[in-house]
């Protein structure tokens, strides 16, 4: 049956073997090794030459999970220190990146210096720490730290961080993002090396804007006239609207704009035209200017739209991830499964909850969801990220319910 040295259980016995070897070697070649086995030292007297035979000798066998230090064919030396250590898996999460390995390091800075070839920084994310034992099947969580310059109010600073988003790394510095500012990158960005974030204050200024309203073109039938033939009787004219917008500018230039408010300041004159509707019976040649229709006899062709409800009312915009929003509507919408929908939170006593809407500037949406602030005609515009929220800002707008 083989026979296996344990250095580390069976010290003694082995010690025992090594004296009785002595007394059957010549003392001139008989070296003095030191043997660290998986952790223990032992004092070995050999006359062995190179590790290899050494370890033959001991009847030592070495298994592909095991190393040797010096390597097998060294030669021997007067108190030389030979290490023999079994590699252990372990797991490195290195900046979200998932690394499998073998080692046989004895710490976590160790395994990180050797196996990464990186030197851990006073900045740097460990876990463990850096002076841990290794053990099998060890976890190790590293993040390695960079530079972020922050532009606020006209000052810069610079901090040292670890990977995560611009929400998470202004946080982390205690630094708040007022109302009236912007972020860039956005704050759900996620920054990973060395990176610029600005806090920008917007200006804001007003604006007023003249627009055009169109005129409806209505035909009359009338008898005075011969099929076929038509006559204006009144010319269209456009009406005019001054609309006051609140424009916010960043850098220089417009990012959006915000309606406070509008104002007919001409109704707008429809075109009346007479269609004839008399049949020709005899060859006549009749004077048009002697056979004009009166207006007040004849019935208009054009009616007003559908008879739909609508509603100027004030709209803001919201998210999934807003501060008190769960994410989940008061009609049990899940807002972060269904990105693309389209739904707004409502006062019930003025838009029936379930009820679908068209908003300006915002289309067909659902009503399905509440708010404490939102009260008489306010409604709240379901946004799938916070820069199309911001974009939107607060405007008035018209609403039209389509049903309820």
């Amino acid at each position: 049956m083989r026979k296996v040295v344990s250095i580390l259980a069976c010290m003694a016995v082995g010690i025992s073997i090594v004296m009785i070897l002595i007394f059957l070697i010549p003392s001139q070649s008989i070296k003095h090794i030191v043997l660290d086995f998986k952790g223990k030292s032992a004092t070995i007297q050999t006359k062995a030459t190179v590790i290899e035979e050494l370890l033959s000798e001991l009847e030592i066998e070495m298994s592909p999970s095991m190393t040797v230090y010096p390597d097998q064919h060294t030669k021997l030396t007067h108190g030389m220190l030979i290490s023999i250590k079994q590699r252990v898996p372990v797991t490195i999460n290195y900046n979200g990146e998932k690394i499998l390995l073998q080692t046989d390091r004895s710490t976590v800075e160790e395994v990180i210096r050797e196996e990464l070839g990186i030197v851990p920084t006073l900045h740097d994310y460990l876990y463990p720490a850096a002076s841990d034992p290794i053990q099998e099947g060890s976890n190790i969580i590293f993040q390695t730290a960079f530079q972020v310059s922050i532009q606020q109010n006209g000052t810069q600073i610079k901090r040292w961080t670890t990977p995560g988003t611009v929400r998470d790394i202004l946080q982390k510095h205690n630094i708040i993002v007022g109302e009236d500012e912007f972020v860039r990158p956005s704050l759900d960005t996620r920054l990973t090396t060395e990176n610029t974030i600005e806090i920008i204050e917007f200006l804001s200024d007003k604006e007023v804007q003249t627009e055009y309203i169109n005129y409806s073109v209505i035909k009359q039938e009338s008898d005075d006239l011969m099929v076929g033939q038509e006559q204006i009787i009144q010319e269209g004219q456009q009406g005019i609207i001054e609309k006051t917008f609140h424009v916010i500018e960043q850098d220089g230039k417009e990012t959006s704009r915000i309606l406070v408010s509008e104002e007919v300041t001409r109704e707008p004159s429809n075109q009346l035209i007479a269609v004839g509707t008399k049949k020709q019976v005899e060859r006549q040649n009749p004077s048009i200017q002697d056979h004009l229709p009166s207006i007040d006899r004849v019935p208009p062709l054009i009616i007003d739209r559908e008879g739909k409800e609508t509603m100027l009312v004030t709209a803001t915009a919201y998210t999934p991830d807003c501060l008190g929003c769960t994410g989940i509507t008061k009609m049990g919408i899940d807002l972060r499964h269904r990105p693309n929908i389209k739904v707004i939170a409502v006062d019930p006593e003025v838009i029936p909850l379930g009820a679908t809407v068209y908003v300006e500037g915002y289309g067909k949406a659902v009503a399905s969801d509440i708010g404490s602030a939102i009260k008489g005609k306010k409604i709240d515009l379901y946004m799938h990220t916070e820069e199309e929220a911001l974009r939107w800002g607060r405007r008035q707008v018209q609403v039209t319910l389509l049903d309820s």
